[in-house]
Protein backbone atom coordinates (compact mmCIF):
# COMPACT_ATOMS: atom_id res chain seq x y z
CA UNK A 1 0.00 0.00 0.00
CA UNK A 2 1.82 3.49 -0.70
CA UNK A 3 2.45 5.78 2.05
CA UNK A 4 2.02 9.49 2.42
CA UNK A 5 5.62 10.31 3.42
CA UNK A 6 7.53 13.74 4.17
CA UNK A 7 10.96 14.94 4.67
CA UNK A 8 12.50 18.27 5.52
CA UNK A 9 16.19 19.85 5.14
CA UNK A 10 17.77 23.02 6.74
CA UNK A 11 21.11 23.83 5.61
CA UNK A 12 23.38 26.69 6.13
CA UNK A 13 27.09 27.68 5.62
CA UNK A 14 29.57 28.77 8.13
CA UNK A 15 30.87 32.22 8.02
CA UNK A 16 33.30 33.02 5.19
CA UNK A 17 31.65 30.11 3.59
CA UNK A 18 29.79 31.70 0.93
CA UNK A 19 26.07 31.09 0.55
CA UNK A 20 23.39 28.48 2.08
CA UNK A 21 20.08 26.96 1.90
CA UNK A 22 17.20 27.75 4.86
CA UNK A 23 14.60 24.92 4.72
CA UNK A 24 12.99 22.60 2.34
CA UNK A 25 12.19 25.00 -0.41
CA UNK A 26 16.21 25.17 -0.84
CA UNK A 27 15.80 28.69 -1.16
CA UNK A 28 19.36 30.70 -1.78
CA UNK A 29 20.87 33.33 1.02
CA UNK A 30 23.55 35.09 0.84
CA UNK A 31 25.47 35.74 4.11
CA UNK A 32 25.45 39.22 5.58
CA UNK A 33 28.45 41.51 4.39
CA UNK A 34 30.79 43.15 7.75
CA UNK A 35 30.10 47.05 7.45
CA UNK A 36 32.81 49.21 9.13
CA UNK A 37 30.58 52.06 10.19
CA UNK A 38 26.69 51.83 10.65
CA UNK A 39 25.50 53.78 7.47
CA UNK A 40 21.86 55.00 7.75
CA UNK A 41 19.26 56.35 5.39
CA UNK A 42 16.58 58.36 6.31
CA UNK A 43 13.22 58.06 3.92
CA UNK A 44 11.51 61.92 3.51
CA UNK A 45 8.09 60.06 2.91
CA UNK A 46 7.95 59.09 6.34
CA UNK A 47 10.60 60.87 7.84
CA UNK A 48 12.27 57.72 9.69
CA UNK A 49 15.89 56.36 9.42
CA UNK A 50 17.21 53.24 8.78
CA UNK A 51 20.52 52.19 9.25
CA UNK A 52 22.98 49.14 9.91
CA UNK A 53 21.99 45.53 9.84
CA UNK A 54 18.05 46.91 9.29
CA UNK A 55 19.12 49.03 6.35
CA UNK A 56 21.52 46.30 4.85
CA UNK A 57 18.58 43.44 4.94
CA UNK A 58 16.10 45.69 3.32
CA UNK A 59 18.11 46.49 0.52
CA UNK A 60 19.25 42.80 -0.14
CA UNK A 61 15.34 41.69 0.01
CA UNK A 62 12.95 43.93 -2.72
CA UNK A 63 13.60 47.54 -0.71
CA UNK A 64 10.66 49.40 -1.12
CA UNK A 65 8.36 46.75 -3.40
CA UNK A 66 8.24 44.18 -1.05
CA UNK A 67 9.54 45.52 2.53
CA UNK A 68 8.02 49.06 1.85
CA UNK A 69 8.80 52.21 4.19
CA UNK A 70 9.71 52.49 7.34
CA UNK A 71 7.06 53.61 9.58
CA UNK A 72 8.61 53.48 13.29
CA UNK A 73 12.52 53.71 14.66
CA UNK A 74 13.58 50.73 16.36
CA UNK A 75 12.71 49.45 19.54
CA UNK A 76 12.71 46.67 22.15
CA UNK A 77 9.83 44.38 21.85
CA UNK A 78 8.56 40.67 23.27
CA UNK A 79 8.22 38.15 21.01
CA UNK A 80 4.97 36.34 21.44
CA UNK A 81 6.88 33.13 19.78
CA UNK A 82 9.32 32.65 22.32
CA UNK A 83 8.84 35.41 25.13
CA UNK A 84 12.59 37.05 24.35
CA UNK A 85 12.85 40.39 23.81
CA UNK A 86 14.45 41.37 20.13
CA UNK A 87 15.07 45.17 18.80
CA UNK A 88 12.82 45.81 15.91
CA UNK A 89 11.74 48.11 13.42
CA UNK A 90 8.04 48.18 11.69
CA UNK A 91 8.14 48.60 7.75
CA UNK A 92 4.59 48.86 5.67
CA UNK A 93 5.33 45.39 4.61
CA UNK A 94 7.16 44.09 7.30
CA UNK A 95 8.81 43.51 10.82
CA UNK A 96 12.24 43.57 11.36
CA UNK A 97 13.91 41.78 14.12
CA UNK A 98 17.61 41.72 14.76
CA UNK A 99 18.71 38.07 16.33
CA UNK A 100 21.80 38.99 18.50
CA UNK A 101 22.07 34.74 18.47
CA UNK A 102 22.78 34.31 15.04
CA UNK A 103 25.28 37.43 14.76
CA UNK A 104 27.36 37.40 11.90
CA UNK A 105 24.75 34.93 10.05
CA UNK A 106 22.04 35.18 7.59
CA UNK A 107 19.61 34.85 10.45
CA UNK A 108 21.18 38.16 12.09
CA UNK A 109 18.34 39.98 10.87
CA UNK A 110 14.68 38.20 10.10
CA UNK A 111 11.20 38.82 9.52
CA UNK A 112 8.70 38.46 12.49
CA UNK A 113 5.03 36.37 11.42
CA UNK A 114 3.22 38.97 10.60
CA UNK A 115 0.76 36.74 8.85
CA UNK A 116 0.71 34.28 11.11
CA UNK A 117 -0.42 37.16 13.96
CA UNK A 118 -2.78 38.66 11.80
CA UNK A 119 -4.87 36.01 10.24
CA UNK A 120 -5.41 34.57 13.65
CA UNK A 121 -6.64 37.88 14.82
CA UNK A 122 -8.84 38.00 11.70
CA UNK A 123 -9.74 34.06 11.52
CA UNK A 124 -9.62 32.77 15.03
CA UNK A 125 -11.84 29.83 13.66
CA UNK A 126 -9.89 29.44 10.45
CA UNK A 127 -10.64 31.40 7.21
CA UNK A 128 -13.05 31.38 4.97
CA UNK A 129 -13.54 29.10 1.99
CA UNK A 130 -11.02 29.70 -0.94
CA UNK A 131 -10.00 28.25 -3.85
CA UNK A 132 -7.27 25.46 -3.29
CA UNK A 133 -4.31 25.33 -5.54
CA UNK A 134 -2.35 22.68 -7.25
CA UNK A 135 0.89 23.50 -5.56
CA UNK A 136 0.80 22.22 -2.01
CA UNK A 137 3.37 22.08 0.92
CA UNK A 138 4.32 19.06 2.84
CA UNK A 139 4.92 20.86 5.74
CA UNK A 140 1.13 21.29 6.69
CA UNK A 141 -0.70 19.87 3.69
CA UNK A 142 -1.81 23.96 2.49
CA UNK A 143 -1.72 24.27 -1.12
CA UNK A 144 -1.75 27.40 -3.22
CA UNK A 145 -2.09 28.25 -6.91
CA UNK A 146 0.13 28.89 -9.83
CA UNK A 147 0.63 32.53 -9.49
CA UNK A 148 1.57 32.99 -5.64
CA UNK A 149 3.79 30.25 -5.76
CA UNK A 150 5.39 31.63 -8.77
CA UNK A 151 5.55 34.47 -6.76
CA UNK A 152 6.81 32.63 -3.18
CA UNK A 153 9.42 31.25 -5.53
CA UNK A 154 11.07 34.37 -6.80
CA UNK A 155 10.74 36.64 -3.80
CA UNK A 156 12.69 34.74 -0.78
CA UNK A 157 10.52 31.67 -0.27
CA UNK A 158 10.21 30.25 3.35
CA UNK A 159 12.60 32.71 4.54
CA UNK A 160 10.82 35.92 3.22
CA UNK A 161 7.34 34.56 2.82
CA UNK A 162 6.97 31.20 5.41
CA UNK A 163 4.49 28.77 4.69
CA UNK A 164 0.91 29.08 3.47
CA UNK A 165 -1.69 29.65 6.40
CA UNK A 166 -4.81 29.37 4.07
CA UNK A 167 -6.20 28.54 0.67
CA UNK A 168 -6.96 31.77 -1.63
CA UNK A 169 -9.69 33.37 -0.98
CA UNK A 170 -11.40 36.47 -1.25
CA UNK A 171 -11.12 39.63 1.09
CA UNK A 172 -12.21 42.93 1.40
CA UNK A 173 -9.15 45.55 1.33
CA UNK A 174 -8.44 47.88 4.18
CA UNK A 175 -6.89 50.03 1.78
CA UNK A 176 -9.09 51.07 -0.85
CA UNK A 177 -12.17 49.15 0.01
CA UNK A 178 -12.04 46.75 -3.20
CA UNK A 179 -11.88 43.00 -3.02
CA UNK A 180 -8.87 40.91 -3.94
CA UNK A 181 -8.03 36.82 -3.69
CA UNK A 182 -5.46 36.72 -1.13
CA UNK A 183 -3.82 34.32 0.86
CA UNK A 184 -2.17 34.11 4.10
CA UNK A 185 1.85 33.31 4.69
CA UNK A 186 3.37 33.24 7.61
CA UNK A 187 4.99 36.24 7.08
CA UNK A 188 2.98 38.10 4.62
CA UNK A 189 -0.47 37.98 2.50
CA UNK A 190 -0.20 37.60 -1.07
CA UNK A 191 -2.85 40.23 -2.91
CA UNK A 192 -3.75 39.19 -6.88
CA UNK A 193 -4.50 42.35 -8.83
CA UNK A 194 -6.32 41.84 -12.02
CA UNK A 195 -5.77 45.36 -12.65
CA UNK A 196 -2.02 44.80 -13.22
CA UNK A 197 -2.02 41.36 -15.02
CA UNK A 198 0.76 40.86 -17.10
CA UNK A 199 2.90 43.20 -15.08
CA UNK A 200 5.28 42.74 -12.49
CA UNK A 201 2.69 44.35 -9.72
CA UNK A 202 0.29 41.35 -10.57
CA UNK A 203 0.54 39.62 -7.21
CA UNK A 204 1.94 42.55 -4.28
CA UNK A 205 2.31 42.48 -0.84
CA UNK A 206 -0.19 43.12 1.87
CA UNK A 207 0.55 45.89 4.79
CA UNK A 208 0.74 43.92 7.17
CA UNK A 209 2.82 46.02 8.96
CA UNK A 210 0.97 49.51 8.62
CA UNK A 211 -1.86 47.37 9.81
CA UNK A 212 -0.25 45.90 12.79
CA UNK A 213 0.35 49.46 13.85
CA UNK A 214 -2.45 50.78 13.58
CA UNK A 215 -4.13 47.84 15.24
CA UNK A 216 -2.02 44.99 16.72
CA UNK A 217 -5.46 43.15 17.10
CA UNK A 218 -8.36 43.73 14.54
CA UNK A 219 -11.72 42.13 15.02
CA UNK A 220 -12.22 38.88 13.88
CA UNK A 221 -14.09 38.71 10.37
CA UNK A 222 -17.07 36.82 10.08
CA UNK A 223 -16.17 33.32 8.75
CA UNK A 224 -17.89 30.71 7.29
CA UNK A 225 -17.44 27.07 7.77
CA UNK A 226 -14.26 25.89 7.00
CA UNK A 227 -15.02 23.86 3.22
CA UNK A 228 -13.90 20.59 2.87
CA UNK A 229 -10.62 19.50 2.32
CA UNK A 230 -9.34 17.21 -0.43
CA UNK A 231 -8.07 13.91 0.87
CA UNK A 232 -4.47 13.46 0.02
CA UNK A 233 -2.62 11.48 -2.03
CA UNK A 234 0.03 9.00 -0.47
CA UNK A 235 2.73 9.17 -1.83
CA UNK A 236 4.17 5.30 -3.60
CA UNK A 237 6.58 3.12 -1.40
CA UNK A 238 9.44 4.17 -3.07
CA UNK A 239 9.96 7.21 -0.91
CA UNK A 240 10.04 10.54 -3.03
CA UNK A 241 12.60 12.73 -2.15
CA UNK A 242 12.22 15.36 0.36
CA UNK A 243 10.92 18.57 -0.67
CA UNK A 244 9.50 21.50 1.17
CA UNK A 245 6.88 22.54 -1.54
CA UNK A 246 3.74 20.88 -3.73
CA UNK A 247 3.31 17.92 -2.37
CA UNK A 248 0.02 16.00 -1.87
CA UNK A 249 -2.57 17.12 0.74
CA UNK A 250 -2.20 14.66 4.13
CA UNK A 251 -4.17 11.75 4.13
CA UNK A 252 -5.63 9.33 6.22
CA UNK A 253 -2.86 7.62 8.27
CA UNK A 254 -0.19 9.15 6.21
CA UNK A 255 3.21 8.97 6.62
CA UNK A 256 6.16 11.06 6.38
CA UNK A 257 9.61 11.01 4.35
CA UNK A 258 13.00 11.79 6.47
CA UNK A 259 15.19 14.54 6.56
CA UNK A 260 18.79 14.72 6.37
CA UNK A 261 20.37 14.19 9.48
CA UNK A 262 22.77 15.99 11.32
CA UNK A 263 26.29 14.53 11.85
CA UNK A 264 26.82 12.93 15.02
CA UNK A 265 28.04 14.47 17.94
CA UNK A 266 29.67 12.13 21.05
CA UNK A 267 27.80 11.30 23.73
CA UNK A 268 27.72 10.61 27.35
CA UNK A 269 25.88 8.58 29.23
CA UNK A 270 22.80 6.52 27.68
CA UNK A 271 19.79 8.44 27.70
CA UNK A 272 16.73 6.35 28.09
CA UNK A 273 15.27 5.51 24.73
CA UNK A 274 11.43 5.42 23.86
CA UNK A 275 9.91 2.76 21.98
CA UNK A 276 11.19 3.02 18.16
CA UNK A 277 10.40 6.74 16.65
CA UNK A 278 9.67 7.95 13.33
CA UNK A 279 10.68 8.80 10.07
CA UNK A 280 13.68 10.83 10.00
CA UNK A 281 13.38 14.82 8.35
CA UNK A 282 16.39 16.19 6.59
CA UNK A 283 19.12 17.88 8.81
CA UNK A 284 20.08 21.74 8.78
CA UNK A 285 23.31 22.48 6.75
CA UNK A 286 26.20 23.82 8.80
CA UNK A 287 25.34 27.73 10.14
CA UNK A 288 27.75 30.38 9.56
CA UNK A 289 29.40 30.49 12.83
CA UNK A 290 32.30 33.30 13.88
CA UNK A 291 35.54 31.88 15.06
CA UNK A 292 34.60 29.20 17.49
CA UNK A 293 35.53 29.43 20.99
CA UNK A 294 37.74 27.32 23.27
CA UNK A 295 35.52 24.38 24.70
CA UNK A 296 35.09 21.25 26.27
CA UNK A 297 34.78 17.91 24.13
CA UNK A 298 31.69 16.66 24.62
CA UNK A 299 31.57 12.87 26.10
CA UNK A 300 30.68 10.50 23.15
CA UNK A 301 27.19 8.05 24.17
CA UNK A 302 27.29 4.21 23.83
CA UNK A 303 25.59 3.34 20.91
CA UNK A 304 23.54 0.89 23.63
CA UNK A 305 21.71 4.08 24.32
CA UNK A 306 20.02 4.33 20.80
CA UNK A 307 16.94 1.67 19.91
CA UNK A 308 17.14 -0.79 17.54
CA UNK A 309 16.40 1.24 14.17
CA UNK A 310 17.96 4.11 15.66
CA UNK A 311 21.66 1.82 15.77
CA UNK A 312 21.00 0.31 12.57
CA UNK A 313 20.71 4.02 10.81
CA UNK A 314 23.99 5.12 12.75
CA UNK A 315 25.28 1.73 11.04
CA UNK A 316 24.02 2.80 7.54
CA UNK A 317 24.76 5.83 7.46
CA UNK A 318 28.41 5.45 8.34
CA UNK A 319 28.88 2.81 6.11
CA UNK A 320 27.64 5.21 3.54
CA UNK A 321 29.70 7.71 4.73
CA UNK A 322 33.27 5.30 4.87
CA UNK A 323 31.91 4.72 0.52
CA UNK A 324 33.05 8.16 0.14
CA UNK A 325 35.91 8.31 2.49
CA UNK A 326 34.55 10.23 4.97
CA UNK A 327 35.34 9.49 8.66
CA UNK A 328 32.27 8.07 10.71
CA UNK A 329 30.07 10.23 13.17
CA UNK A 330 30.17 9.73 16.52
CA UNK A 331 26.83 9.59 19.06
CA UNK A 332 26.42 12.93 20.90
CA UNK A 333 23.77 13.13 24.13
CA UNK A 334 23.43 16.71 23.79
CA UNK A 335 22.06 15.68 19.95
CA UNK A 336 20.50 12.69 21.00
CA UNK A 337 18.05 14.55 23.48
CA UNK A 338 16.90 17.11 21.08
CA UNK A 339 16.46 14.87 18.24
CA UNK A 340 14.45 12.58 20.17
CA UNK A 341 12.68 15.77 21.77
CA UNK A 342 11.61 17.13 18.38
CA UNK A 343 10.26 13.63 17.37
CA UNK A 344 8.41 13.47 20.32
CA UNK A 345 7.01 16.66 20.32
CA UNK A 346 5.78 16.34 16.42
CA UNK A 347 4.36 12.89 17.09
CA UNK A 348 2.30 14.02 19.90
CA UNK A 349 1.43 17.86 18.64
CA UNK A 350 0.61 16.63 14.87
CA UNK A 351 3.24 18.87 13.48
CA UNK A 352 6.68 18.14 11.10
CA UNK A 353 8.68 21.48 11.12
CA UNK A 354 12.33 22.39 12.25
CA UNK A 355 10.00 25.10 13.97
CA UNK A 356 9.18 23.19 17.19
CA UNK A 357 5.96 24.29 19.16
CA UNK A 358 7.84 26.45 22.24
CA UNK A 359 8.88 28.24 18.57
CA UNK A 360 12.63 27.53 18.83
CA UNK A 361 14.79 26.59 15.25
CA UNK A 362 16.87 23.95 15.55
CA UNK A 363 19.89 25.49 16.70
CA UNK A 364 17.84 27.29 19.31
CA UNK A 365 16.87 24.08 20.27
CA UNK A 366 20.23 22.52 20.49
CA UNK A 367 21.33 24.93 22.78
CA UNK A 368 18.62 24.21 24.94
CA UNK A 369 19.71 20.44 25.13
CA UNK A 370 23.54 21.58 25.72
CA UNK A 371 25.17 22.08 22.21
CA UNK A 372 26.16 25.72 22.19
CA UNK A 373 28.79 25.55 20.60
CA UNK A 374 30.11 27.95 17.46
CA UNK A 375 30.46 25.15 14.61
CA UNK A 376 28.79 23.62 11.73
CA UNK A 377 25.19 22.57 12.56
CA UNK A 378 22.42 20.89 10.74
CA UNK A 379 19.05 18.70 11.01
CA UNK A 380 17.45 16.50 8.96
CA UNK A 381 13.20 15.37 9.97
CA UNK A 382 11.40 12.44 7.74
CA UNK A 383 8.13 10.94 8.73
CA UNK A 384 6.15 7.78 7.53
CA UNK A 385 8.67 4.99 8.42
CA UNK A 386 9.07 3.10 11.55
CA UNK A 387 12.25 1.61 9.98
CA UNK A 388 16.09 2.93 9.50
CA UNK A 389 16.29 1.50 5.68
CA UNK A 390 13.50 3.67 4.54
CA UNK A 391 14.11 7.19 6.22
CA UNK A 392 17.77 6.34 5.12
CA UNK A 393 16.86 6.06 1.62
CA UNK A 394 14.14 9.06 1.55
CA UNK A 395 17.29 11.13 2.38
CA UNK A 396 19.55 9.86 0.00
CA UNK A 397 16.98 10.25 -2.44
CA UNK A 398 17.29 14.05 -1.76
CA UNK A 399 20.06 16.10 -2.91
CA UNK A 400 20.10 18.50 0.37
CA UNK A 401 19.62 15.89 2.89
CA UNK A 402 21.97 13.67 1.25
CA UNK A 403 24.34 16.53 1.21
CA UNK A 404 23.86 16.77 4.69
CA UNK A 405 24.35 12.94 5.49
CA UNK A 406 27.42 13.47 3.12
CA UNK A 407 28.75 16.76 4.90
CA UNK A 408 32.30 16.21 5.54
CA UNK A 409 32.63 18.96 8.49
CA UNK A 410 29.78 17.26 10.38
CA UNK A 411 31.29 15.18 13.22
CA UNK A 412 28.32 14.15 15.27
CA UNK A 413 25.16 13.03 15.55
CA UNK A 414 21.88 12.74 17.07
CA UNK A 415 19.01 10.40 16.39
CA UNK A 416 15.30 10.07 17.33
CA UNK A 417 12.37 8.78 16.38
CA UNK A 418 8.73 8.63 18.25
CA UNK A 419 5.61 7.05 16.75
CA UNK A 420 2.05 8.87 16.96
CA UNK A 421 0.97 11.98 14.89
CA UNK A 422 -0.65 11.68 11.69
CA UNK A 423 2.07 10.06 9.85
CA UNK A 424 2.71 7.30 12.20
CA UNK A 425 6.65 7.46 12.76
CA UNK A 426 8.66 10.72 13.13
CA UNK A 427 12.39 11.00 12.44
CA UNK A 428 15.10 13.79 13.54
CA UNK A 429 18.85 13.22 12.72
CA UNK A 430 20.78 16.55 14.09
CA UNK A 431 24.71 17.20 13.03
CA UNK A 432 27.55 18.97 14.88
CA UNK A 433 30.76 19.86 13.94
CA UNK A 434 34.60 19.72 16.00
Amino acid sequence: MGRLTRVALVLVALVGGGAGYYGGSGHLLTPQRAIAAEECQTFPETGKQVCGRFLEYWRANGGLAQQGLPLSDPFDERSDVNGQTYTVQYFERARFEYHPEHAETPFEVRLGLLGREQFLAKYPTGAPAGTGGGRCFAENGQCTDDRFFAYWQSHGGLAQQGLPLSDPFDERSNVNGQTYTVQYFERARFEYHPEHAGTAYEVLLGLLGREQIADPAPAPMPQPTPRPRATPQPTPEPELAPMPQPTPRPRATPQPTPEPELAPMPQPTPRPRATPQPTPEPELAPMPQPTPRPRATPQPTPESALDVEESAFLQRINAYRAEHGLRPLGVAAPLTAAADWLSRDMAAKGYFSHTDSLGRDPFQRMCAFGYCQETYKGENIAAGHAGADATFLQWKNSPGHNENMLNPNFTMIGIGRAPGGTYGWYWTTTFGGQ
